[in-house]
């Protein structure tokens, strides 16, 4: 796989409050970072919400937000799902588990933050979660990554096939994303 050393920069958001849709999650697997000198390796998660706001392209903003893929109490990832769903997760089986798929399709509206850091990179990340105040679906352009094949398109037999709009082809290089922080906490 090559990788262009000019890859493209998403515009990112405004700091604001916006409709929200939870649109996908990706198993990064297990994911080495080095905080403040430590470093540690975890099972990571990223997930994707798109925002009912278009950068100047016409596409949907995305916010993602990158957290280790623990239920844990104290854990990033059970407080966002606790500040997406406005209580407490509840979690099943005797290791606490929880079914992120569940939430796809879940509306919030997101607090959303820029920030700029001292070495220049611009952040878009989610600052908190508000309740919904109207029902905003994924866009049918969108395309979930278990959907794709291994060059970032959806398959096209599923398209000529009839498929359902979500899974039609979208041009993925269009979509506006906006990275977190990829701080571990």
């Amino acid at each position: 796989m090559l990788i262009d050393s000019q890859s493209k920069i998403y515009e990112k958001p405004e700091t604001g409050v916006y409709d929200a849709v939870f649109a996908d999650y990706v198993d990064l697997g297990l994911v080495t970072t080095t905080f403040k000198g430590v470093s540690k390796t975890q099972k990571m998660v990223r997930l994707f919400w798109i925002l009912n706001a278009k950068d100047s392209e016409g596409n949907y903003f995305q916010v993602v937000k990158r957290v280790a893929a623990s239920m844990f109490q104290k854990s990033n990832l059970y407080k966002v799902v606790k500040g997406m769903i406005d209580k407490e997760p509840v979690l099943s089986g005797p290791h606490g588990s929880f079914e992120l798929e569940d939430l796809i399709g879940l509306n919030n509206q997101l607090v959303v933050k820029k920030e700029t850091k001292p070495d220049g990179k611009v952040y878009a990340n989610i600052d908190s979660f508000l309740p919904a105040k109207i029902k905003f679906q994924v866009p049918p352009t969108f395309i979930r990554k278990k959907d794709r094949n291994d060059d970032n398109t959806a398959p096209a037999q599923a398209a000529a096939a009839g498929a359902p709009a979500a899974t039609a082809p979208a041009t993925a290089q269009a979509q506006a994303i906006a990275e977190d922080e990829d701080i571990p906490f």
